[in-house]
């Protein structure tokens, strides 16, 4: 199925992300259902990267969810379709197939799917049998393709939008233009209610530590990273929490996803994977010191960050993994950047770059074998990976998964 593309450019210098997506978020009558998203990002030395994209009203939904796939297309004749998993094919390639089955105008990188993979959908591929319980009871995948598309150019204050169509619809300047129009919009309040708690307690995940820890004795895993869920309770709009998320903390990656009936929103220093023009990139970030403010502590911090024995000895073995990952659907593999000091917000880390040649057709096969970070699993990951689903009590879900851009043909 064909999908028609109008673009219409604009000069966003008197835009702002925030300004801008509360607008949109109250376009429609059933606003508090609308599912939409805020992804925002500012690389590290590359200013030209410094944008902010925003997502309005689904033309195609896709969840893989209980062994099977929904697509919801609302705006076409057929509204709701369900795929069960074949267990012939791996999950990756039926996904895979539903994408291809829409062509994308590739004329913009960044008008594709856009929306998550959890943590256990890496469970398909490495074959894990053990299943934690599922508290959130969220998809394993879900996606969507846009109606609109509003994206910001911050370098250069351009700004574009594209609207998405199974029909081929005239270009309506007026009709784009409406959707930059002032809004009126509702500033909510916030408040957390009752006390934090955990899915375990500390006893119950010391224990996990140590069994993690003998399972590195014996040699099972180089390296295994355990997590212990907290949650809190909150009355008023969540959004009014990554708006001060995004201020206190100003990572190169920032993302909002209202998925309707849950919402997730965070911020990152590193991107899970990046393929542009048939190259893909892995950036490993493992050593980090905090950073005092106090320029002579600082100094003290970073020289021993670059001498300190655990810290570099990590970052080689994420190195590594990054090589692995790449390998097995990439050419050309190599380090282009080891342990490279960099500076963010409130710590100073390492950061390497790892980059390979693509095929260009198994983009969404390399972005599932990548998935997730050696950061938040360890090595080597299927070990890893399989303690994980046997120590921790609860699914991650949407923990150390991944969200973004995806499209199973172009880029990542």
């Amino acid at each position: 199925m064909f999908i028609f593309s109008n673009y219409h450019a604009f000069n966003a210098d008197m835009y702002t992300p925030v300004s801008l997506y509360m607008q949109m978020r109250n376009l429609y009558p059933n606003s508090c259902l609308l599912d939409s998203c805020l992804l925002e990002s500012n690389e590290y030395n590359n200013r030209n990267n410094s944008k902010s994209i925003i997502g309005l009203d689904p033309l195609v939904e896709i969840i893989l969810k209980d062994s099977e796939f929904k697509i919801f297309t609302p705006y076409s004749t057929e509204k709701e379709k369900i795929v069960k998993l074949n267990h012939e094919l791996s999950a990756t390639n039926q996904l895979e197939q539903i994408m291809n089955e829409y062509s994308i105008n590739k004329e913009n990188s960044l008008n594709g799917f856009y929306g998550r993979f959890g943590f256990e959908f890496s469970h398909y591929s490495e074959k894990i049998t053990a299943s934690p319980v599922s508290k959130l009871d969220l998809p394993e995948v879900h996606l969507f393709l846009f109606r609109y598309l509003i994206v910001l150019d911050h370098f250069n204050s351009e700004g574009h939008i594209i609207e998405n169509s199974f029909d081929e619809i005239p270009y309506n300047k007026a009709r784009m233009e409406n959707l930059l129009h002032n809004k009126p919009y509702t500033l909510l309040s916030f408040q957390t209610t009752g006390e934090e708690k955990s899915e375990s307690t500390d006893t119950e995940f010391l224990s996990g530590l140590a069994s993690a820890h003998q399972s590195i004795l014996r040699g099972d895993v180089f390296q295994i990273v355990l997590s212990k869920r907290y949650f809190q309770n909150y009355i008023g709009d969540d959004f009014e929490v990554y708006r001060n998320l995004r201020r206190l903390n100003p990572s190169p990656y920032l993302f909002y996803f209202d998925f309707g009936n849950y919402r997730l929103f965070g911020s990152s220093p590193e991107a899970q994977l990046i393929i542009n023009k048939k190259e893909a990139i892995i950036h490993p970030i493992a050593g980090t010191v905090k950073k005092s403010g106090d320029l002579e502590k600082d100094k003290i911090a970073v020289e021993f960050l670059i001498g300190d024995e655990k810290e570099n000895s990590e970052h080689t073995m994420l190195v590594d993994l990054a090589r692995n990952d790449l390998s097995k659907y990439c050419n050309e593999v190599k380090i282009t950047k080891f342990k490279e000091l960099q500076e963010f917000s409130h710590v100073f880390h390492l950061v390497s770059e790892v980059k390979a040649m693509t095929n260009g057709k198994d983009n969404l096969s390399l972005f599932n074998h990548c998935l997730p970070a050696g950061t938040l699993s360890g090595t080597p990951k299927p070990k890893a990976l399989e303690l994980i689903a046997k120590l921790e009590p609860v699914k991650r879900e949407f923990y150390g998964g991944a969200i973004g851009i995806f499209n199973s043909e172009s880029d990542i």
